[in-house]
């Protein structure tokens, strides 16, 4: 029994080490998506109905509207389209659920959510971003469906962007999204 709770014990630890390393990475990510004009909104660690995990950032303003998964990674990571790889003990190693996948995941969630709220999502105003806090990566191949960027470039790219002319559509977005994050932030 005692080899069991120490395990569990020192498990425990480790999760919970990477739940607080996960909350400094999103923490630093607010810090920066809050530098954004007053005219964005973000919504932080929101909970679509039905769903299991939470996203960890939506951002909408005059460019779109913007999920982004946050990760604040140590090692030594290469990204390859979609294939995200891990050094381990000298060799790479597939990451099987990666971010780029679950913020895939998280896009597709949204937009079928979006959907049933009446608000069309056909076209490109939904873009999915990994803000990606890891002094060792390297983005090998460029991923089609998502960008991978360190956390201080996010407000950059997102005021780079081409403006929404359905300025109507992002604020019925902002309304049904309101109710469902644990935070909310305007821009400065």
């Amino acid at each position: 029994m005692g080899v069991y709770g120490n395990s569990l014990t020192e498990r425990s630890k480790k999760e919970g080490y990477s739940w607080e390393r996960g909350l400094e990475g999103e923490n630093m990510v607010t810090k920066y998506i809050n530098t954004l004009p007053l005219d964005y909104h973000a919504y932080h660690d929101v909970q679509l109905p039905g769903k299991g995990g939470n996203i960890d950032h939506i951002v909408i303003g005059p460019t779109g509207i913007f999920v982004i998964e946050t990760k604040n990674y140590t090692g030594t990571y290469r990204i390859k389209g979609n294939q995200w790889l891990y050094q381990k003990q000298g060799k790479w190693v597939d990451i099987k659920k990666n971010p780029g996948s679950q913020v895939r995941l998280n896009t597709m969630d949204l937009i079928k959510f979006l959907d049933d709220h009446g608000i069309p999502s056909k076209g490109t105003w939904i873009t999915s971003l990994v803000a990606l806090n890891c002094p060792d990566f390297r983005v090998l191949e460029t991923p089609q469906t998502y960008k991978v960027l360190i956390p201080e470039t996010v407000p950059k790219y997102i005021l780079r962007q081409k403006k929404v002319s359905n300025i109507d559509l992002l604020e019925r977005a902002a309304q049904e999204l309101e109710p469902l994050c644990v935070e909310l932030s305007r821009g400065r």
